[in-house]
């Protein structure tokens, strides 16, 4: 094995959301066991690795064998690895070792990279090495930045965090609909899911273009815009059903989204004129179940 290597641990006194610990540029002959792997270290360390030339395979201690080949890049951890095999004459690689907190990664998972730029990654990992010999704290640090920076943007590459954040956006949509007869305020909804409200303005702005806030505002206000269409009850009962401080606070809000005051809507309707109602799904009892798939679309056109 012929290595450009350094390997320096900086966790203990840099641990931020990801640490760097080792990167290297390795070429690679026949069987290899990183020293992370091989050796119960302090801290659960994670790998990203790219190749750039070649194919292996990685052995998992649990019996799993993961192909590798050239523009691929891998994900695991120390402790799930039992070793790795070229299986060629080389096999070229670029490794990131570092500790992470608070991130979930697609651990011992194989991404294919799309018009990988080999001589960028490489260039980007020299400098990473020469930062990391230098031993000083500065640089150390800069070591660390570079790599966290490496790492995001080879995971919104994969779409990693965008299915996530996809699933868990899911999630959220559900309890509002779940509690949308309830006084539901943004904290509420953060709270749920141990989000601060920042966060969960983040996930909704990024995703579907709209304020979590205008979100459950809008889902009160497509479930009386449906009750209007398919029940008798009063705008009263519906501000109560919604939790608006006043029928008058219901009509002006329903308004101001759809042009018209829920009477003038119940009349329209029931004269026949053709208004856009949202379907009702049978199985939640009059509730219209909305999920961030369908919303998006929606979202884009009010």
């Amino acid at each position: 094995m012929n290595n450009h290597k350094i390997y320096c641990i900086n966790a203990s006194a840099h641990f931020t959301s990801v640490s760097l610990i080792s990167a290297y540029d390795s070429h690679i002959y026949g069987e290899h066991h990183n020293p992370f792997v091989s050796n119960n270290e302090q801290y659960e360390m994670h790998c990203m690795l790219f190749t750039l030339d070649g194919s292996a395979h990685i052995a998992l201690k649990d019996g799993s064998v993961i192909d590798i080949s050239q523009n691929d890049v891998f994900f695991g951890k120390n402790s799930a690895i039992d070793y790795m095999e070229s299986n060629c004459e080389h096999w070229h690689q670029l490794a990131y070792w570092f500790a992470v907190q608070n991130i979930k990664l697609p651990l011992n998972r194989v991404f294919p990279i799309k018009n990988m730029d080999q001589k960028k990654e490489i260039r980007y990992m020299d400098r990473v090495i020469f930062l990391m010999q230098t031993q000083q704290e500065n640089n150390i640090n800069y070591a660390n930045a570079l790599c966290a920076k490496k790492l995001f943007e080879v995971l919104g590459t994969v779409n990693y965090f965008q299915s996530k954040q996809n699933e868990k956006l899911d999630e959220i949509i559900s309890y509002i609909n779940a509690n949308i007869e309830s006084p539901l305020t943004l904290k509420d909804v953060a709270s749920a899911f141990r989000y601060c409200e920042k966060h969960l303005n983040h996930i909704f702005r990024t995703s579907m273009n709209i304020a979590p806030k205008k979100f459950i505002n809008d889902t009160k206000l497509d479930n009386v815009c449906f009750l209007l269409s398919t029940t008798s009850l009063t705008i009263q009962e519906l501000a109560e059903k919604y939790s608006y401080a006043s029928a008058s606070h219901l009509t002006n809000s329903f308004k101001k989204k759809f042009g018209c005051t829920p009477t003038e809507y119940r009349l329209k309707h029931t004269n026949g004129t053709q208004i856009s109602v949202p379907k009702k799904n049978s199985e939640r009892g009059g509730k219209l179940r909305l999920t961030a798939s369908t919303l998006k679309k929606n979202v884009k056109t009010r």
